[in-house]
């Protein structure tokens, strides 16, 4: 989508958009890049998780915060992500068990 398409939607001025996309790219390949190229050892995602976690789940690796969305069947996937409705998805939690 055009900036000035964006601008328009969300009454903001062009330069605003063009510095919050920079600013989006710059975090994900700072922040983000590094970690799918370098993943964090077992033992530095152990180290990061919260004590109240590590206490009730003393075996836990990672858990995710993920938005879901229900699907009737395996064919339909493309079409139920391109029909996503923010009102129909679902808060789920993953977490990932082991040495």
């Amino acid at each position: 989508m055009p900036y000035e398409t964006l601008s328009r939607l969300f009454g903001i001025a062009y330069g605003t958009v063009v510095n919050y996309y920079d600013e989006m790219l710059k975090l994900f390949y700072e922040h983000l890049v590094p970690r799918l190229l370098f993943p964090l050892s077992a033992a530095q995602t152990k180290d990061m998780t919260p004590d109240e976690f590590a206490k009730a789940l003393p075996d836990i690796l990672v858990i995710w915060d993920a938005t879901g969305f229900k699907l009737k069947s395996k064919e339909n996937v493309l079409l139920s992500r391109i029909l996503y409705s923010a009102y129909h998805h679902t808060s789920e939690g993953f977490a990932v068990f082991g040495k």
